[in-house]
C-alpha cells in the first residue's frame, strides 16, 4: 500500500493533505501561542504590568506567559479524552477555533490604563485558555500524522508538527517585526501591537477550512469498528502506562526548557540587557527559527534511518556540550554571535523535536494514544518551560549579567533528557507493536 492510501475500506486521503493539515493548524496554533511569548518579552510588562523597574515588568509578563503552561495538563487531560474517544480530527478543529478566538480577544483587549487591574486579570484568562487549547494541540497534530504515515516513514512525518511550532513563531514574528518597522514607537505601545493578534482570526479561517479536508486517522477508524475506545483513557493511561508518561516527560525536558530560552527568554534579553533594537531581534529569531524548522525535519528522518532513542542521546549530549558556548555568543551583545548562539543551542534541541513526534506514539497504545502523548508534553512543558523565561532572567540578574546560570539550567534539563533516553527502550515495545499492525504498511 502507497503513502497515499489509508486503511482497507477507507477512502485514499493524500498524506500531503494530511501533513499540510497537522502542520498548518499546528502553525497557527502555535503563532498565537508564541506570539504572547514574545510580546511579553519587548510589550505586555510595559502596557499590562507597569513597574518603577523595567526587569520587574518584564518578569511579570512572563508570569502571565507562564500561566498557559499551568492549563496545559488539564487541556491534556479534557483534550486526550475526547481525542481517544470521539476522534482525533475532531478535537484538532475545536482547539484550533478555541485557540484563534482566545488570540483575537487579546487584540481586543485593554491595557492598564485604560481599565486598571483587571487589565492583567483578563490577560491571564485568556492566556489560560490558550494554554488549555495548546494542551491537545501537539499531541493531535502529530498522531494525524503518525497514524496515517507508512511505517518506516513515521520519524518524518511525524515531525511536520515538530517543525510547524518555529514555522509559527517564524509568523508570529514577522507580523510583529513589520509592525515594529512601519508602526512608530509610540503608536506601537497605543495600538500597533494589537494588529498581530488580530491578524489571527484570518489564520483561523485557513487552518479550520484545511482540517475540515481531513478524514480520521486509519487508527481510529479502526478503533471504531471494533468498539475498542477506553471509557476513561486517563485511568488507563496512569494505570498501565506509568513508565511511558514518566519517560516522556523526561524525554521532553530539553525540548521544552531549551525551545523557551532562545525564543522567549533570548529576545527579552537582546533587547532589555544587551540593547539591541525590537526589529533587529525580531529578524535574528526569524532566521533561528528557519534553521530550528529544517534541523526538527531532520531529527524525523534520521530517527527514521537510525532510531528514535538515538536521536535522543544524541541531541541531550548535544545540547550539554554546547550550552555554555551557545549562552556566552547569545549574551556577547555582537548581534552576529546573538544568531550564532542560537542556532548553536538548537543544533541538539532540535532533532530530539524531531524524533519525539513517533517516539511519544509508540509508547501508547491507540486506545490512549491521545491522552498519554499530550500527557506527556504538557506535564514537561509545565516544568520546564512556564517558568523558564522568569527563571533565566533572575539568574541573569543575580550572574551579574552573565548568561552561565541559564547554560546551566539548559544542561539540566539535558541531562535529565540523556537519562531518560537511556531508560526509553523497555517502554516502547507494546506501543510500537499496535502502531505497527494498525498503522498504514509499506
Amino acid at each position: 500500500m502507497s503513502a497515499d492510501q489509508t486503511t482497507e475500506g477507507q477512502a485514499k486521503v493524500p498524506m500531503r493533505r494530511v501533513a499540510l493539515a497537522a502542520g498548518i493548524g499546528t502553525a497557527v496554533e502555535w503563532y498565537d501561542f508564541y506570539l504572547f511569548g514574545t510580546m511579553a518579552a519587548i510589550v505586555f510588562g510595559k502596557l499590562f504590568f507597569p513597574a518603577a523597574n523595567p526587569a520587574v515588568g518584564t518578569m511579570a509578563a512572563f508570569g502571565a506567559f507562564g500561566a498557559g503552561f499551568i492549563a496545559r495538563p488539564i487541556g491534556a487531560i479534557v483534550c486526550g479524552h475526547f481525542g481517544d474517544r470521539v476522534g482525533r480530527k475532531r478535537m484538532m478543529v475545536i482547539l484550533l477555533f478555541v485557540m484563534g478566538v482566545a488570540t483575537t480577544a487579546i487584540g481586543l483587549l485593554p491595557t492598564y490604563d485604560t481599565i486598571g487591574v483587571w487589565a492583567p486579570i483578563l490577560l491571564v484568562a485568556i492566556r489560560l485558555i490558550q494554554g488549555f487549547s495548546v494542551g491537545g494541540e501537539m499531541a493531535g497534530g502529530q498522531l494525524l500524522c503518525v497514524e496515517y504515515a507508512p511505517g518506516n516513514r513515521r520519524g518524518i512525518y511525524g515531525a511536520i508538527p515538530g517543525a510547524s511550532a518555529p514555522i509559527g513563531l517564524i509568523l508570529s514574528t514577522s507580523a510583529l517585526l513589520v509592525c515594529t518597522l512601519l508602526v512608530p514607537e509610540d503608536h506601537f505601545l497605543d495600538w500597533g501591537w494589537r494588529i498581530p493578534f488580530l491578524l489571527s482570526s484570518v489564520l483561523l479561517v485557513v487552518g479550520m477550512v484545511v482540517r475540515f479536508k481531513v478524514l480520521e486517522t486509519p487508527v481510529f477508524q479502526k478503533m471504531l469498528h471494533n468498539d475498542d475506545r477506553a471509557k476513561l483513557p486517563i485511568a488507563e493511561v496512569l494505570r498501565d502506562y506509568r513508565g511511558a508518561v514518566i519517560t516522556s516527560v523526561g524525554l521532553y525536558m530539553v525540548i521544552t526548557t531549551t525551545f523557551f530560552v532562545v525564543t522567549v527568554w533570548a529576545i527579552a534579553f537582546a533587547v532589555e540587557e544587551l540593547g539591541m533594537t525590537k526589529s533587529l531581534v525580531l529578524g535574528l529569531s526569524i532566521i533561528t527559527m528557519v534553521f530550528a524548522a529544517m534541523l526538527v525535519i531532520l531529527g524525523g528522518y534520521l530517527s527514521d534511518r537510525f532510531g528514535r532513542r538515538a536521536v535522543f542521546l544524541g541531541g541531550a549530549v548535544a545540547v550539554a556540550v554546547l550550552a555554555f558556548p551557545g549562552l556566552a555568543l547569545i549574551g556577547s551583545g555582537s548581534p552576529a554571535l546573538f544568531l550564532v548562539g542560537s542556532v548553536v543551542v538548537c543544533l541538539g534541541l532540535c532533532p530530539c523535536a524531531g524524533a519525539q513526534g513517533a517516539y511519544f506514539a509508540e509508547m501508547f497504545g491507540p486506545r490512549v494514544r491521545f491522552s498519554g502523548v499530550s500527557l506527556g508534553i504538557t506535564v514537561a512543558s509545565l516544568i520546564g518551560g512556564a517558568i523558564v523565561p522568569s527563571l533565566a532572567t533572575a539568574l541573569v540578574v543575580l550572574a551579574n549579567g552573565s548568561t552561565w546560570g541559564v547554560a546551566l539550567l539548559v544542561m539540566g534539563a539535558a541531562l535529565i533528557t540523556l537519562l531518560a533516553a537511556l531508560y526509553s527502550r523497555s517502554v516502547v515495545v507494546n506501543g510500537n507493536r499496535e502502531l505497527e499492525t494498525a498503522c498504514v504498511s509499506v
